[in-house]
């Protein structure tokens, strides 16, 4: 019916960015070169709710003002039907709480970089951190070979000396010689 009341085409469109690609909006319509349409479909108590406002829904605004910004639009048709009750058409043009909200966004988008920086940093910083975990377990790791290393050469020179001093089998019992041998 808008299509019809309107005497206009509605041409959908999927996902939608900025000029500057760094916002994004998915309106259920454009329309023409310079308009567009959000459609919602309340329950009847809203719609009533609505009708009675005769003003953007509060839950919208920023959704409408964002196609707004994001489109380049000149206005915005906020349409609700609900079946057997009047339909709303209430066309939303630029004023200051569009520009309020392009500020937000621009603020949001240079909070974001910032962030983004900072991440970029840490995860630097980590990557070092690993590196440098790396290199000390390599170097714990050569340290406990080495000392097992050590501890193996003193058993055997502990050993050595041990059987120095028992090479004498005459001085040993035959059980404690054949201990000291195996």
């Amino acid at each position: 019916w808008y299509c019809v009341y309107h005497g206009t085409e509605v041409r959908e469109v999927g996902f939608c960015l900025s000029g500057c690609g760094r916002f994004g909006c998915s309106p259920d319509g454009l329309v023409g070169d310079d308009g567009g349409v959000e459609i919602k479909c309340p329950l009847p108590h809203t719609q009533v709710g609505w009708l009675l406002s005769g003003e953007l829904p509060s839950d919208y605004r920023a959704q409408v003002h964002g196609t707004l910004i994001v489109t380049g639009r000149k206005w915005w048709d906020f349409v609700s039907y609900c079946p057997g009750l009047p339909e709303l058409v209430i066309r939303v043009e630029p004023d200051d709480y569009t520009e309020k909200l392009r500020e937000a966004l621009e603020g949001f988008h240079a909070r974001y970089k910032e962030l983004e920086e900072q991440a970029e940093v840490y995860r630097l910083m980590a990557k070092d951190l690993d590196r440098k975990i790396g290199e000390a377990y390599t170097a714990r790791s050569a340290w406990e070979e080495a000392t097992r290393g050590i501890c193996k050469a003193l058993e055997a020179q502990q050993a050595i000396e041990f059987i120095d001093e028992c090479s004498d089998p005459a001085a040993y019992g035959r059980d404690d010689w054949a201990r000291v041998r195996a």
